[in-house]
């Protein structure tokens, strides 16, 4: 998890200070003579009982300088430079105590040496010269802190170019740490032991920190929400202890309400007391894995400000402004509400400030060791906070705890049916501004203008305008939706600031709504009942592209045309033609069909039986003029079939014996057109005699009888042969021959 950092009020002024007073003066080199040779070994002592560090320099000085024939050149006091708040300034020599004295001055102490005796021309003379560095209490000017659980203090080195060796030893228990030149680390049960040969001893210059767990006095807390927190003080600093239980105690749970998230940390958080310079020029640090160190100054803020990054951190929001901003702006909010001694509000940010620059590209310098590095982290933690301010107040604070929970579950900021989609985990600075900026409320000025001035470049500026133009267009989407969401299409462009793309995807919406406001419309008209049902759930599912939403509203579009063209078929009065036409059909079966089927979702089968129904009406005249010429020619066939008939009847054509009514017609018929017999051929061998009328026998001379009763039409005679003998007397004539006959 990202580290976050609180800027305190001592900053660079106490760090600079702090490094001033640690480092080696200038002067050091120059307060011994020139032609002085300097050997020395320093040794750098950790007592952690008596709160000091004992420093002792074992020197080995030369006089460099030859006598002439007429002076005699000697040294009997010596100028030395050690660390500024040395106490206790001493030396000896082999015989005994020497004499000093210990100046003060800015950035080191003087030390005036009298030496046993005069030091002649390339003489040389030893001494030890020792002194204490004191361990400043909690909160003092001092630079140095050494106690039983940390300690902190600069170490120098003496002596000419390749003449100076630098040994410190902490006790055991210290984990050391080094801010500055190299040194070799050795450790053991007694301690550890760090070891430098520098090349150029009078520039030499570290910070050694070191702090013993088990030393410092531990106080737990069990929080509400499940927060573990264990304190970690300096046993000679009670009242940082109670300060920061207090402030935890009191703004935690408020902290936590406002925040309205789970508490994210899954094991005891330490929170441990720290010196400003060991935190590299900062109040505070938060790693999750490693804790919370608080500077030694009494600053709730700055507790409260380092526990909201266990939420405000680069996992929830990538962007340095926007959990840092968040921090201030929290710990600002809880301190107002629980009456604590919440900081001022800081002033609008100007482009002419000092350390003034884009908040985007503001990112964290790992440590404030200059100037321009104070100044912008002075100016991005205010700016930050401003803007957070502008952005809290703008939004509310159960927005804000919206923006959130969705960031912590990766939801989307436009959500639409169902649960909300999930997006990828980066959340820079443009989802956080969705987020803070619900879709369904009108956007905030002073959000959008805090951003666009203190925290954006101009290329990110001018987004901000096309991102505009189309939050525009997708409220005017969700309008025109009037209950359907828009599609995850438009709604994952929308997201992710991919503004053309969803324009376009806009405006494909737009023309599905359309269709379905046409539907909606002209069933209505119809009076037909029209779920939507179906082409909201295709509209409002669509992922990848709107066509299956499209192809079904036309379809049901297409449908409701339909039924309302069969409508106006079926209505219509038919002439008489279209009647004959329709005999026999049912085209409002067909319609009521069509209309049946299209409230029943399916506009496919709503088409069909509408088609059909209008084809009935619309084909009736055509059907109906070739049903009539049908019916006349099978009229004018059946009535020459009776006129056959009839004639048949009337010409009484006999029929011969075994043959049917049916078959007797159309014997006469056959008779009719035989004008003439036919030769008569000789029949061939075996052949049967054909069914034929035999030769009109010759007219019989006149005679007074009776005539026979005449045969009508034909060549013979079918009543029978003139040779057969009558019937027998009393008998009826068969149904044949009174057929044939007559009554």
């Amino acid at each position: 998890m990202a580290s976050g950092r609180r800027v305190g009020g001592l900053l660079l002024g106490t760090l600079l200070a702090t490094l001033v007073a640690w480092s080696p003066p200038a002067a050091q080199t120059a307060l011994a003579a020139g032609s002085l040779g300097v050997q020395a070994r320093t040794t750098y002592t950790v007592d952690p009982g008596d709160a000091v560090v004992h420093v002792a320099i074992d020197y080995t000085v030369t006089n460099n300088k030859s006598n002439t024939a007429t002076m005699l050149f000697y040294y009997r006091t010596l100028s030395l430079g050690v660390q500024p708040g040395a106490s206790s300034v001493r030396a000896a020599d082999a015989v005994g105590g020497l004499s000093t004295s210990a100046t003060s001055h800015a950035g080191y102490t003087a030390v005036e040496l009298r030496l046993r005796a005069n030091l002649y021309a390339h003489r040389s003379t030893s001494f030890t010269l020792r002194y204490e560095l004191d361990g400043g209490t909690p909160r003092s000017t001092s630079p140095i802190r050494v106690g039983r659980a940390f300690v902190t203090f600069g170490v120098w080195a003496f002596g000419d170019r390749g003449n100076g060796t630098v040994e410190v030893r902490v006790p055991a228990g210290f984990a050391v740490s080094l801010d500055g030149d190299s040194m070799t680390t050795t450790g053991g049960s007694s301690g550890t032991v760090l070891r430098a040969d520098p090349a150029s001893p009078d520039t030499f210059f570290t910070v050694v920190t070191g702090d013993d767990p088990d030393e410092f006095d531990q106080h737990e807390l069990a929080l509400p929400g499940g927060a573990d927190i264990v304190v970690l003080s300096w046993p000679e600093d009670a009242r940082w202890e109670r300060s920061v239980i207090g402030t935890l105690q009191t703004g935690f749970p408020k902290l936590q309400a406002l925040v309205g998230l789970d508490w994210p940390v899954d094991h005891a958080l330490r929170v441990r007391e720290r010196y400003t310079p060991a935190l590299e020029g900062y109040a505070g640090l938060f790693k999750a894995d490693e804790g919370i160190d608080i500077s030694e100054d009494l600053d709730p803020a700055t507790v409260l400000h380092e526990a909201s990054h266990a939420w405000f951190n680069g996992d929830l929001f990538a962007d340095r402004w926007i959990y840092e901003g968040l921090a201030e702006e929290y710990a600002w909010q809880v301190l107002t509400a629980t009456g604590g001694d919440a900081q001022a509000l800081p002033d609008e940010p100007k482009p002419s400030d000092p350390g003034a620059r884009a908040l985007l590209g503001w990112t964290f310098p790992e440590a404030i060791k200059d100037q321009d590095t104070s100044d912008e982290e002075r100016y991005g933690y205010g700016a930050s906070f401003w803007v957070m301010h502008q952005v809290v107040a703008s939004a509310g604070l159960d927005q804000m705890r919206r923006a959130f929970a969705a960031a912590s579950a990766n939801t989307t900021a436009y959500p639409g049916t169902g649960n909300p989609e999930t997006v990828p985990a980066k959340d820079d600075w443009r989802r956080f501004l969705d987020l803070v900026e619900p879709i369904d409320k009108p956007d905030q000025a002073a959000i959008e203008d805090a951003i666009r001035e203190v925290v954006t470049t101009t290329v990110e500026a001018q987004t901000l305008t096309t991102r505009a133009t189309a939050r525009a267009g997708y409220r005017d989407l969700v309008a025109a939706g009037n209950g359907w969401a828009p599609p995850w299409y438009v709604r994952e462009a929308m997201g992710e600031w991919l503004f053309k793309d969803a324009t376009s995807r806009m405006a494909e919406a737009t023309a599905v709504l359309d269709l379905r406001d046409r539907a909606v419309a002209e069933a209505g008209a119809e009076g037909l009942r029209f779920d939507t049902t179906a082409l909201e759930g295709a509209y409002e599912q669509a992922r990848d592209d709107l066509e299956a939403a499209t192809a079904l509203g036309r379809e049901e579009l297409a449908a409701i045309e339909a039924i309302a063209g069969a409508h106006t078929a079926v209505d219509a009065e038919p002439d008489l033609m279209a009647r004959i036409g329709l005999l026999g059909e049912e085209p409002r079966g067909d319609y009521d069909a069509a209309r049946a089927a299209f409230e029943a979702g399916d506009p496919a089968a709503a088409i069909s039986g509408a088609q059909a129904a209008e084809r009935s009406i619309t084909g009736a005249s055509a059907r109906g003029q070739e049903r009539l010429l049908l019916g006349g020619i099978v009229g004018v066939s059946l009535a020459g079939f009776i006129v056959v008939i009839v004639v048949l009847r009337r010409r009484r054509v006999p029929v011969p014996p075994g043959i049917q009514p049916g078959t007797a017609a159309l014997l006469a018929l056959d008779a009719r057109f035989a004008a003439e017999p036919a030769p008569e051929a000789a029949p061939e061998a075996g052949a049967e005699p054909a069914l034929r009328p035999p030769p009109r026998p010759a007219p019989e001379p006149a005679s007074d009888e009776a005539p026979p009763a005449e045969a009508v039409g034909g060549s013979g005679t079918l009543g029978g042969h003139p040779d057969a003998p009558p019937p027998p007397l009393g008998e009826a004539p068969s149904e044949i021959e009174r057929e044939a006959n007559g009554p």
